[in-house]
């Protein structure tokens, strides 16, 4: 997978830094992924979501403290990082 908007992660980073490493694993795991479905995405993070009516998939980061907001392209193979947001913040803006 071809991943896009990792720059939007940098305020969060800087802030947060106990992140970067649930980042970079999520980084190495998802580059060389060939997923054809969210079905595929759950096999490696179970708790992938899928957020009704937004079109972004969610990943649990950090021990579910963050959430990485993404837009996955299964047909081209592409995830597009829209926003990374500690829990709390993801409650008040999703939930």
């Amino acid at each position: 997978m071809l991943i896009t908007g990792l720059v939007r992660t940098n305020d969060v980073l800087r802030k947060h830094p106990d992140v970067r490493t649930s980042l970079d694993r999520w980084i190495d795991i998802v580059e060389p992924a060939e997923w054809q479905n969210i079905i595929d995405a759950r096999r490696v993070f179970p708790t992938a979501d899928l957020i009704k009516g937004t079109g972004l998939t969610c990943f649990n980061l950090g021990g579910n403290k963050y959430r990485l907001m993404t837009i996955v392209s299964y047909v081209t193979q592409e995830i597009a990082v829209v926003e990374l947001l500690t829990h709390s913040e993801y409650d008040r803006k999703y939930a």
